[in-house]
């Protein structure tokens, strides 16, 4: 092989092996054990047994929405950033509806939505 043609896959060869940000690897890591947690959780609340099955239905749709989130997240996609924002605009707007909305819902969901947008370069 010659110089030149060492030379012209490098950055090929360091473009695929691109490292993944510690706050990516911590919040992921910290936003699956939340989600799954929460989801085990909020079934046995009194509440949210008196709101039916719709919370129900929409909390297991929403748990596999969020963990797929979180998959492109840490896959350093751009789409898991997106996802991410429509399942939190979705989970205020159901918030709202149900008369359980609080400015303290949106203090976790903005974090990681910061922490994507902080990285955003890095991502595909």
């Amino acid at each position: 092989m010659t110089r030149a043609a060492r030379r012209s896959t490098v950055p090929a060869v360091a473009d695929a092996v691109k490292k993944r940000p510690l706050s990516i690897v911590i919040l992921c890591t910290l936003a699956v054990i939340g989600t799954v947690l929460g989801a085990a959780y909020v079934p046995f609340l009194r509440q949210a047994r008196g709101l039916g099955g719709f919370y129900m239905a929409y909390l297991a749709l929403a748990t596999i929405v969020g963990l797929a989130a979180l998959w492109g997240y840490f896959q350093l996609k751009r789409w898991g950033v997106f996802l991410y924002g429509a399942l939190m605009l979705a989970n205020q707007l159901v918030l709202l509806r149900i008369h359980a909305w609080a400015a303290q819902s949106l203090v976790m969901p903005l974090i990681v939505l910061c922490v994507g947008l902080w990285n955003w370069r890095v991502m595909d």
